[in-house]
């Protein structure tokens, strides 16, 4: 199930990738998911990373969606 879960979240990261604001939402879903397997098999140390996770996908889509998706970033030379 852990890979399962693991897809979800590259399914997330992906749309955010694509300027969706709904990855994050996909993201935060798929950390509840973590919640529910770490319960079930009792990994009660992954429920704070999800917790963690969860908390910044949270704040990324209310500002992604609070800003119009705007895209501000600057690009930055490799060196």
């Amino acid at each position: 199930m852990s890979w399962v879960l693991s897809l979800v979240g590259i399914t997330g990261l992906v749309a955010v990738g694509r300027h969706k604001w709904w990855g994050f939402a996909i993201g935060l879903g798929n950390e509840c998911l973590w919640v529910y397997f770490a319960i079930t098999r009792q990994e009660y140390g992954l429920i704070l990373g999800a917790f963690m996770y969860g908390t910044v996908n949270l704040m990324n889509m209310i500002r992604w969606r609070r800003d119009g998706n705007k895209r501000t970033t600057t690009a930055v030379p490799l060196r």
